[in-house]
Order: C-alpha cells, then structure tokens, then sequence
C-alpha cells in the first residue's frame, strides 16, 4: 500500500492537467499517510510537514492571481492551547515560510485518539494584502 501511494503522487504530478491538480492530489495522498502512520502509532509529523509545505506551494501558485500579493496565516481552530497561543492572528510573508515553515508546530500537544504522538492540526490559509 505505501509503494502504491507513493506511486499514486509521482503519476499524479506527470499526468495531471496543471500545477493545482498535482498539489491537491499529492496532498490529499500524503495527508492519508500520516492519518495512516499515526493509527499505527507512529508519529505523523513529517508527513503533516509535508502536507503544509504543498499548502504553501498551492498559496504560491494562488498568489499569482493577486498583483497586491498574499499573506499567509496559520489557522489553529480547535488545536492545542500551545498552536492557539504561538499563531493565532499573526500573518507572515510567504517566502519566509518556504524558508521556515512553522507547521505542524513542534510543542503541538493535540493528540487525536490518545495515541503515543501529537498530532498537530492547525494549516495555513492566505488572505489578500490591501
């Protein structure tokens, strides 16, 4: 199943009909594995780390739309006191956070189903410079 899953993101990126679709598939698939790897009990972080960094590469793409640019927020609803208290209403450039992304925040303490790991839920979104 992980061979296939993994095969499943590289066809995905060299068949698919543009940027946007590669990205959403790649990270539906990748967000699939550490759902995966945290059930086992292991820890999902890289592969959550993943999946944000395609979040930020979907944002790039999407800022092209707007001549003003994009910031980027991290949205952290329902995650833990530690993700609230770090990010929540800051906003951030988006070449700062291909450089240094913050997510999945490494003190998050959410844990999902009281497994060995935390399982970090906060994402980023983009709002529009004015």
């Amino acid at each position: 199943m992980w061979a296939l899953s993994n095969r499943m993101i590289a066809d995905g990126a060299r068949t698919s009909t543009g940027p946007g679709d590669a990205l959403s598939s790649a990270k539906l698939i990748t967000f699939s594995q550490a759902c995966y790897q945290y059930r086992r009990g292991r820890d999902p972080a890289p592969y959550l780390k993943v999946v944000r960094n395609y979040e930020l590469q979907e944002i790039r793409n999407v800022s092209r739309l707007f001549p003003e640019g994009l910031l980027v927020q991290v949205s952290a609803h329902g995650c833990c006191d530690t993700c609230e208290s770090l990010r929540v209403g800051k906003t951030y450039q988006l070449e700062a956070l291909l450089r240094d992304p913050l997510l999945p925040v490494p003190g998050c303490t959410k844990n999902l189903e009281k497994r060995k790991y935390s399982y970090c839920t906060c994402m980023y979104t983009w709002v529009e410079k004015h």
